[in-house]
């Protein structure tokens, strides 16, 4: 039966006086990793396992295995285990062996005929397939040093933890743990395969085994919900940590630690007892202000004497908060270069795709922009299209104001390869790509260029309601031939209130008119100065129509122009005013 504790809160005293109330939440505390995909790393990356890491880290598996199965001397039985793969680089697994000491049979694997991701590509980047038995040695994949199919925590396509259950034949008599080795190879992505090779004890069931694991962490904005990856507005919020008993006693007074942003806080002692199989959920005593915009890493551990696995009692946490921003009087500005730009952006994407990483080799400006790419030949993609989301942060908006979106967007060339990109502006009701159901601007190409050519692009925004929205930059692709890529970069975002950079709105009692609006394409100008000109411009940005003025009243005709929003421009004796019209013919 999971328990929850109340550590010290006041306000859940009420709660505390029934130890056994079941804490439910909205949705499981996560333990969540950041997918980090760099430029150099993703020639190598497949469609579904989002490779991380620089070109220069020295790539090397990090593992452990879980054993939650002790024996019983002169029996058969299935033992059951879980290979945690815990490095956050991009090596990743293409070969496990296990090993049994002398005396052990082993007799099969019973539930795992593979491991890792299945993503339907090719057979050798996973499943690694089950080799079988020979001796003493159980073992699964290839060790071809090529797209392991065995992937790290927090890899797209990669669970990082792998049950394997073995079934075994004890000798009577046995007693003591039995010791097993256990490899990992690595697959080669750094400049040699980086292989892990590590032990594990079965223990005897008639010891006791100590072994209490710290499954998640999350920060509760109620008792019924957890905190996303990525907020709008947080306050002072518990944080909470689920601790799993899964060794064979129950245990009792087990100290519990958490860490936020490198500060650690008061330990909390859970009095239990908690029995074998069951789990509890902690809530922190010193709640903690999140108001701020910052990423916050947050980290939990337990530390019960005598556990026999170190390895799985910390869990990690890293999300983001953000204020919603009042776009009707400031500028949204995001060049990708602090760790709270990129941080507090939401990268993913809808269907098959990969998600935009940094770029520091090709930027517009600074240390570095946003790109994705995904190709048939070195990365494996199949066939299909692809898009990719840069959510941005929370922004407030005022019924009737438009606002102005622009970024700057690049597609690079590639020997051999036919690129391809489009992108476009969204906006939605939350941070994520499904949410942004509403197209600001279609998707429209992108040329690509070998040089370093960046292009402006921008669109607008006008706000139905006073409401606090998302918006999002996304890019597109399609593949079909194996000399197909999609290539695309976004860098220098910007969201600014239209009128609020220089640009004077005409106001209704100023002396220059213009009407009807809306228009079925003839407009009337009335200009009050000689020397005036026009100039009308597409959502974009494009230029579409331009003449002179004479003083007093004039006509243009812009019904060869497309339904939809313009911005007549007009200069008159040197002062420039601008006023959106609508063309419904």
């Amino acid at each position: 039966m999971k328990k929850i504790y109340l550590m010290g809160l006041t306000s859940f005293f009420a709660l505390a006086a029934t130890a056994q109330t079941t804490l439910k939440v909205t949705k499981p505390l996560q333990n969540g990793k950041k997918i980090t995909l760099t430029e150099s790393s993703v020639k190598k990356v497949k469609a579904s396992n989002a490779k991380g890491g620089t070109p220069n880290s020295p790539m090397a598996i990090a593992a452990s295995m879980v054993v939650s199965t002790s024996y019983t001397a002169g029996s058969t039985q299935n033992i059951n285990m879980v290979l945690q793969l815990t490095n956050t680089d991009s090596e990743f697994g293409d070969k496990l062996d296990i090993t049994f000491p002398a005396g052990i049979t082993i007799n099969s694997t019973t539930n795992t005929p593979n491991l890792g991701p299945d993503d339907g590509v090719s057979s050798s980047d996973g499943p690694e397939a089950y080799n079988g038995i020979t001796g003493q040695t159980i073992s699964w994949g290839n060790d071809d040093n090529s797209y392991g199919g065995i992937v790290p925590n927090g890899f797209t396509g990669g669970p990082g933890s792998y049950p394997i259950q073995i079934n075994i034949s004890v000798p009577v008599g046995m007693t003591g743990n039995i010791a097993c080795t256990y490899t990992v190879s690595g697959d080669g992505f750094g400049a040699a395969p980086a292989d892990f090779t590590g032990t594990f004890n079965i223990l005897d069931a008639t010891a006791p085994l100590v072994n209490l694991q710290a499954k998640a962490v999350g920060v509760l904005t109620s008792l019924a919900s957890v905190a996303d990856l990525h907020n709008c507005g947080l306050t002072t919020h518990t944080v909470a940590a689920q601790i799993n008993n899964v060794g064979n006693t129950s245990e009792a007074n087990i100290p519990v630690n958490f860490r936020i942003n490198g500060v650690t806080f008061t330990q909390v002692i859970i009095p239990g007892p908690i029995a074998a199989g069951d789990s509890t959920v902690v809530l922190f005593p010193t709640s903690y202000n999140f108001s701020a915009n910052n990423i916050y890493d947050i980290k939990a551990w337990c530390a019960q004497p005598g556990d026999v696995d170190m390895v799985n009692d910390t869990t990690m946490l890293s999300i983001s908060n953000s204020n919603a921003l009042a776009l009707t009087t400031n500028t949204y500005v995001n060049g990708i270069e602090s760790a709270y730009d990129y941080g507090s952006l939401n990268l993913d994407w809808t269907g098959t795709s990969l998600p935009f990483g940094p770029s520091t080799g090709t930027k517009h400006s600074g240390a570095q922009a946003l790109f994705f790419t995904v190709n048939m030949t070195t990365i494996g993609a199949p066939a299909g299209t692809y898009d990719a989301f840069v959510n941005l942060p929370c922004m407030d908006v005022t019924a009737g104001d438009v606002y102005k979106i622009s970024y700057w967007k690049k597609a690079n060339t590639a020997a051999g390869f036919t690129v391809n990109a489009q992108s476009a502006v969204f906006t939605g009701t939350a941070q994520n790509a499904m949410s942004m159901t509403t197209v600001v601007k279609a998707y429209s190409p992108i040329t690509p260029n070998a040089a370093p050519v960046w292009t402006k692009d921008s669109t607008y925004y006008t706000a139905t309601a006073n409401e606090t929205r998302y918006f999002a930059i996304a890019g597109k692709g399609v593949l079909t031939v194996n000399t197909d890529q999609i290539n695309v970069r976004i860098d220098d975002i910007m969201i600014v209130k239209d009128g609020s950079v220089g640009v004077k709105t005409i106001a209704a009692n100023d002396a220059i008119s213009i009407f009807p609006n809306p228009t079925s394409g003839i407009l009337n100008i009335n200009a009050i100065e000689v020397n005036s000109s026009v100039e009308v411009f597409n959502v974009i940005g494009d230029k579409v129509y331009t003449s002179t003025l004479v003083k007093g009243n004039n006509v243009i005709d812009l019904s060869g122009l497309a339904n939809g929003a313009y911005f007549v421009k007009l200069n008159s004796n040197n002062q420039i005013t601008t006023k959106k019209v609508v063309l419904s013919k």
